[in-house]
């Protein structure tokens, strides 16, 4: 006679699974049911779509990382995590750069809009041939060594350059002074001195003196009186003149005053040089130029116009 042996006897009232809901190919047992074998589909991941279809997932060990091998750090913007890998830091969002080539020193690379790795081409030296200061990068440097001209020596005294506090104090290098006016009377106040006066119609000018040099280039204009004084008020000036064209004009002459007058023309070949007295009031002024010495040595007064080089 058999035995039959129950190796488990259960309540299968509980059990509610489906075929569909089990596994391919594995077998079960739910309510009031014989075995059943599962016909759930077996599914995977695909790394080409987003897609999670309905199924059984078999795992993986790698996560999903190895399923797609893109998901990795490097290819994540900073700041973002996914599945809980965090973006890499170099990972960023460029379309606020607005830097241009011309704008970054020279060689270095950069992203910017457009996406591809640029490379600078922005850095600029200062030329010592012009002033210009084109925008773009310099390295460090300074001034004087890319100029040596700028230097205490080459700036005017009391005058500061970029820091450089000039020494320069012009010397006459050549000297070609000449038509010497000397036009005299006996002072009649005093026997010791000489004195020649000129009237200067109201509004208007007269040329004292005139003389044709030629210039050598590099030269300045001149001209001056010696003790110089109008006879009423202070409304004369003293006007340099060269070919025709003012170059220079004194102060108002108060009372006594010896007169230079300095012209900034640039001076080049035959050129003529007038030292006129303008009178800015309306009526007729005298101007007088005189030369004191003593009783018994007599000095002219004299106008003179001509040229210096300044070096």
């Amino acid at each position: 006679m058999a035995v039959c042996t129950i190796l488990s006897i259960l309540d299968l009232s509980p059990a509610d699974a489906a075929v569909g809901e089990v596994m391919d190919g594995k077998f079960f047992f739910a309510v009031e049911e014989p075995i059943k074998e599962g016909t759930m589909p077996t599914v995977a991941i695909a790394p080409g779509s987003s897609a999670y279809p309905t199924g059984y997932h078999v795992g993986d060990g790698g996560g999903l990382p190895a399923i797609d091998a893109d998901l990795v750090t490097a290819n994540i913007k900073n700041g973002i995590t996914i599945f809980n890998i965090l973006g890499d830091v170099d990972v960023r969002d460029i379309s606020d750069a607005d830097a241009l080539v011309g704008e970054v020193k020279t060689g270095s690379t950069f992203y910017a809009v457009g996406g591809a790795r640029k490379t600078g081409s922005g850095t600029q030296t200062l030329n010592p041939a012009n002033e210009n200061v084109p925008a773009g990068y310099y390295a460090a440097t300074t001034l004087s060594a890319v100029d040596g001209d700028l230097a205490v020596g080459n700036i005017a005294a009391g005058v500061t350059i970029f820091g450089f506090l000039g020494t320069f104090v012009p010397t006459l290098a050549a000297e070609a002074q000449s038509g010497t006016k000397c036009v005299y009377t006996p002072d009649s106040y005093s026997d010791s001195g000489f004195y020649a006066d000129e009237s200067v119609p109201g509004t208007t000018e007269i040329v004292l003196i005139t003389k044709t040099d030629a210039f050598t280039a590099g030269s300045k204009a001149v001209a001056g009186a010696c003790n110089c004084f109008q006879s009423a008020g202070d409304k004369l000036k003293a006007r340099l003149y060269m070919a025709g064209v003012m170059v220079a004009e004194s102060g108002i002459i108060t009372g006594t005053l010896e007169i230079t007058v300095l012209g900034d023309r640039s001076l080049v070949g035959s050129q003529d040089v007038e030292l006129r007295i303008y009178n800015t009031a309306a009526p007729s002024l005298s101007i007088r130029w005189s030369s004191w010495f003593n009783d018994t040595t007599r000095m002219n007064c004299s106008l003179v116009v001509g040229s210096v080089k300044m070096t």
